[in-house]
């Protein structure tokens, strides 16, 4: 995994932590468990898995073990969609940028929060091979 990938992970991971993201973990035993926590330098604590309650923790070292189950955007139902849209598409931070006579579009945060709720992958993880499609045979979420 390069430096970029573990980055890019560590970032998405850490947006879902309140949404109860399931990863597919391998190590010495191989588990699929909700994360519930990761550590970052300097506070590197080692990897912890309870089997028994299926929830663990990752350290910065470890998080290339960790691949979450996403839903690919093009699985979003109508419904679903219809819920989506219903967020304005700038949030308060969509601006004029002046320097360059441009608007910035900025996606609203209740959008990506939604996003995240909902287990979408909208950093393109899946086709990186970060992540683990899910699909109705596979499908941990239910």
């Amino acid at each position: 995994m390069t430096q970029q990938d573990k980055d890019l992970l560590l970032r998405d991971l850490s947006a879902r932590l309140p949404y109860g993201v399931i990863c597919h973990i391998e190590c010495e035993i191989t588990l699929d468990s909700k994360i519930n926590a990761i550590s970052v330098p300097p506070f590197n604590y080692p990897y912890k898995a309870d089997v028994h309650t299926g929830i663990c923790g990752l350290s910065w070292e470890h998080i290339q073990l960790a691949k979450p189950y996403l839903r690919p955007l093009t699985s979003m139902t109508d419904e679903e969609r219809e819920e989506y849209r219903k967020f304005s598409y700038y949030g308060a931070a969509g601006y004029r940028d002046n320097d360059f006579n441009e608007m910035v579009a900025v996606p609203s945060y209740e959008k990506i929060d939604w996003l995240n709720a909902h287990h979408f992958d909208y950093r393109g993880l899946i086709e990186r091979g970060l992540a683990i499609r899910v699909t109705p045979n596979n499908n941990p979420y239910e």
